[in-house]
């Protein structure tokens, strides 16, 4: 039963020519962009709500005035959250708060911009497999059908209109198999996109909120913290 549905869907596709293997090439690719990518905004997934709040308490509400307590609070998030990007993004504030604004600022833009060229891998390719695809499947059409007037003048003129519809028919499955494979790629990438733009957004909201706090000097350097509970 398998292999007879295998067979059917080879064949199938082979009536469109070689473009309808390129284009069931560009659907694998896609599917592997697609899984790839929900990995990774899962791996690196966390609630936003939750994490703000986590900022609000732990790193401002809990500690007194300029860190007079000694104490540092742990991030106040699963340890999953460490590896979201807000959370990375606050590690590195944490981490090089002593040093001067300007170098500060451009760790910041340098780890942002890593992470956001992370954020960003393949989805350029859905992108262009998305415009690309239904070009291909047009392309695969047009040049069917030109196989169909060929044959019909090959004839002599004379017009068998069962072969003729056949030949449309097998010259449009490119464009249904174009747009088949179009319409994920676009949908996967623009929903990919609206992830990595509210992101960003976190990733300079928590930047903005502890860089704040560590020029008013109240939040502590957690290794600092760390070293006088291990003493």
């Amino acid at each position: 039963m398998f292999l007879e549905t295998f067979h059917h869907i080879v064949a199938f596709i082979q009536l469109g020519g070689i473009l309808n293997w390129i284009l069931v090439g560009l659907y694998l690719v896609v599917l592997v962009l697609a899984v790839d990518r929900c990995a990774y905004f899962i791996r690196t997934g966390y609630q936003r709500n939750r994490l703000v709040a986590g900022i609000d308490s732990a790193f401002f509400a809990s500690i007194s005035d300029n860190g007079t307590d000694g104490q540092t609070p742990a991030f106040p998030w699963p340890k999953h959250y460490a590896k979201s990007q807000p959370v990375r993004m606050i590690a590195l504030v944490l981490e090089d708060r002593r040093s001067t604004k300007e170098a500060l600022d451009e760790a910041v833009d340098r780890e942002g911009s890593a992470i956001r060229r992370e954020m960003d891998r393949g989805l350029e390719a859905l992108s262009v497999i998305g415009n690309i695809a239904p070009l291909m499947g047009l392309l695969g059409t047009v040049t069917g059908l030109m196989r169909a007037f060929h044959r019909i003048e090959s004839l002599g003129g004379t017009v068998d209109i069962a072969a003729f519809s056949g030949g449309i028919w097998e010259a449009m499955i490119t464009t249904a198999i174009g747009l088949i494979v179009a319409i994920p790629a676009v949908v996967f990438c623009r929903v990919f996109e609206k992830i990595v733009e509210r992101r960003g957004e976190d990733m300079g909201y928590v930047v903005s909120l502890v860089s704040e706090s560590l020029h008013e000097g109240t939040v502590e350097n957690p290794r600092a913290g760390q070293s006088r509970e291990s003493a």
